[in-house]
């Protein structure tokens, strides 16, 4: 069953969605990527075997050259309280110039009703 999504656009960089039960934001949390990556699309459903909230972000590289990122996802219950998931890390992801890609997400359990996505360079392992 899909779920209702709207999407509002402030800045090329960052989105609020309204999803049937709540508020999240899709936002690119990198300075240096403001210029060469946009969100194009949000789409988010209820998955039909699990029930768990989906959701699919495509980023659109506005750049000639080739761009490493990694994304996160962060889950929240209907009373906006973060819910801890086991496999949350972030996910490295290459987009090439001028590449549109979609950015997949399932929450980790049916009672979550919002979420956030953030966007970065990939951080330097020390």
């Amino acid at each position: 069953m899909t779920t209702a999504a709207g999407c509002s656009t402030s800045a090329a960089n960052v989105a609020n969605v309204d999803t049937e039960s709540g508020q999240s934001d899709v936002l690119i949390g990198d300075e240096d990527l403001y210029d060469d990556l946009k969100i194009q699309d949000i789409k988010t459903r209820n998955a039909e075997t699990s029930g768990f909230l989906e959701v699919q972000a495509t980023l659109v590289n506005l750049d000639d050259d080739t761009i490493r990122f990694e994304y996160e996802f962060e889950w929240f219950d209907e009373s906006g309280f973060e819910l801890q998931s086991h496999t949350e890390h972030w996910n490295p992801k290459i987009i090439y110039g001028h590449q549109r890609l979609p950015i997949k997400g399932t929450a980790p359990d049916g009672r979550a009703k919002s979420f956030k996505l953030a966007v970065r360079r990939p951080q330097e392992v020390k």
